[in-house]
């Protein structure tokens, strides 16, 4: 290693990390286990065998690098649900097993709650965002579609309240100053298996805000930014913040893949770019600044932008 470089007995560090007001880091990494009877196709009740399937683990870390707690997401989420996608095989691990690995979760995100010790992750392949007592490491609640959950985690699944959309593929929820939850929904694949995804030009990417009640196990749909005629859609990456300064919301549509019209097309079809966007926090939005990153050749993919108040000291 670089010199004064700390080893961490950890597979990796991936995606996100969050330091605690304790001083210590809350990040995520991985694992893979070995699950008999584990699905071999996206049909419902299909054929299963078995397989290495990679879990995301959240794990928290002291500055000297000395791991104190992990929460295996095999540990608390149901290993035998899948996704669309839960069957791709992580290239990581290409090589190291005498099989491929599955991509069972796609952990994106974790966000920690000082509440009540808590934390949030976010598990794309899942379709699911969900909250993790770090006391006990028992689920406190389930935020996402309700398709395929079985006991008892369907237990600890929030119950929509009003007119509510589920997000599909998400990436970073973000609490806001309302003790709100905001959420890039992707919006991607659109539905669980054996469903049909709908057909690609139909899907469109989105922010959107959610009001849970913890004490009543609900949850509400209270603000989205996402227009149709815009064609914003991002198959993968994405990131929604709130601006406190401005009561304005700063989105990120992170990798987008269109033809020459702006309709989007499948992965490596197209010209790749990207769209952040700053809107008003009212129904509906109003945009106040808007940047597209579009060249020629690769093209441009962005895993989160934020807002800063100078580069300057």
């Amino acid at each position: 290693p670089e010199e004064n470089a700390i080893l961490v007995n950890t597979d990796n560090i991936h995606h996100e990390m969050a330091v605690l007001p304790n001083g210590n880091m809350l990040f995520l990494s991985m694992e893979t286990r070995v699950i008999e009877n584990w699905p071999a196709s996206y049909e419902q009740d299909g054929e299963t065998r078995t397989a290495n399937v990679v879990g995301d683990i959240v794990v928290e870390m002291t500055p000297a690098g000395e791991i104190v707690n992990e929460w295996p997401l095999h540990d608390f989420l149901d290993p035998y649900r899948i996704g669309w996608n839960s069957l791709r095989e992580n290239p990581r691990y290409a090589g190291k097993f005498e099989e491929p690995a599955y991509e069972w979760a796609h952990a994106n995100a974790v966000i920690y709650d000082e509440r009540d010790h808590s934390f949030i992750v976010s598990a794309a392949y899942q379709d699911a965002v969900v909250k993790v007592s770090m006391n006990t490491g028992e689920i406190i609640w389930i935020l996402g579609t309700h398709d395929n959950w079985r006991e008892p985690w369907n237990d600890r699944l929030l119950t929509p309240v009003g007119e509510l959309e589920w997000f599909w593929k998400q990436h970073a929820p973000t609490w806001t100053e309302h003790g709100t939850l905001l959420i890039f929904d992707n919006n991607a694949l659109a539905s669980t298996p054996p469903e049909p995804t709908p057909p690609l030009e139909t899907r469109r990417s989105r922010a959107v805000e959610y009001r849970i009640d913890e004490e009543a196990m609900t949850v509400e749909q209270v603000w989205e930014y996402g227009q149709d005629d815009e064609l914003l859609y991002a198959g993968y990456l994405g990131d929604v913040d709130w601006l406190s300064d401005s009561d304005t919301v700063l989105i990120t549509v992170g990798a987008r893949e269109t033809d020459e019209y702006g309709v989007s097309v499948p992965l490596r079809q197209g010209q790749r770019w990207a769209t952040l966007i700053e809107v008003t926090h009212e129904q509906p939005a109003q945009k106040v600044w808007h940047m597209d990153l579009k060249t020629d050749g690769v093209g441009w993919a962005v895993y989160r932008a934020g807002r800063l108040s100078g580069i300057y000291p």
